[in-house]
């Protein structure tokens, strides 16, 4: 028999599934040897598994009509999986009400939350609710504090009630401001603001004085040069600044 060439094997209707290992013959019924097995040059089979070893037209439709079934059966159960998943969800929230956020209620805070925030008792309720969740949040954030973290808290809180409403309001767009900075951008302010604090107090007041006293189009100069000059250069014009500070400055004896 040529290479490839189908014969009718005597036990099923469909074409010899015992000669040649199909992947499709397991569905047609158990394994069974066919007693006149063709002799293939494997060498010289070039026609693929189908077309050696295929499938009865009634087996092959009856095939295809099983893939809609199964398709819309794991559809079912999806559905089915989606609607028990939302059914628990809904008996937490109507069961376990107790998990709303600590804010809510006073009761649902922390000992030391309640201990930090002593002063709002009595009026927790009256308090907006996105306010208290600051103040629970701010509590919280107390807690993990160190001391010196502590003691500059109270100090930035001390200049804020200090401070006229234009002052609060333009620390506030200030601060919006800064919030639709990029992170890069945002990290660069916040290392100029490093710096700045790493200098002298005679230092850091002589250069608010400076800025003072130019006028707009200068800053707004002075703004872009900063901008556009690379990491190194900045670095080296601010080691310059500690320089000539350190050169020119009062000597106390």
């Amino acid at each position: 028999m040529a290479a490839g060439e189908r014969q009718q094997c005597g036990l099923t209707s469909a074409y010899c599934y015992c000669c040649w290992p199909h992947p499709l013959a397991r569905r047609i019924g158990k394994q069974r040897t066919c007693q006149t097995k063709p002799f293939l040059n494997f060498s010289a089979v070039s026609i693929s598994r189908k077309k050696i070893c295929s499938i009865s037209p009634s087996m092959r439709s009856k095939m295809k009509q099983n893939k809609p079934r199964q398709s819309r059966l794991a559809l079912r159960r999806t559905t089915l999986m989606t609607r028990t998943n939302l059914l628990i969800a809904l008996i937490i929230t109507l069961l376990l009400p107790g998990i709303a956020p600590a804010s809510e209620d006073w009761n649902a805070l922390s000992h030391e939350q309640q201990r930090i925030l002593k002063r709002f008792e009595s009026r927790w309720n009256q308090i907006p609710e996105k306010r208290r969740e600051h103040l629970a949040r701010g509590a919280e954030r107390w807690m993990k504090m160190t001391p010196e973290q502590r003691q500059k808290s109270k100090q930035r809180l001390q200049r804020w009630q200090k401070m006229t409403p234009e002052q609060r309001a333009l620390v506030r767009e200030r601060y919006q401001h800064f919030r639709q900075l990029s992170p890069k951008q945002q990290q660069r302010l916040r290392q100029k603001r490093n710096w700045f604090k790493s200098l002298p107090p005679e230092k850091r007041q002589a250069l608010r004085e400076r800025w003072r006293n130019i006028t707009p189009e200068q800053r707004q100069r002075i703004r872009e040069r900063w901008r556009n000059i690379t990491p190194e250069q900045r670095q080296h014009h601010l080691r310059q600044q500690m320089q000539d500070y350190r050169n020119h400055r009062p000597r106390t004896r």
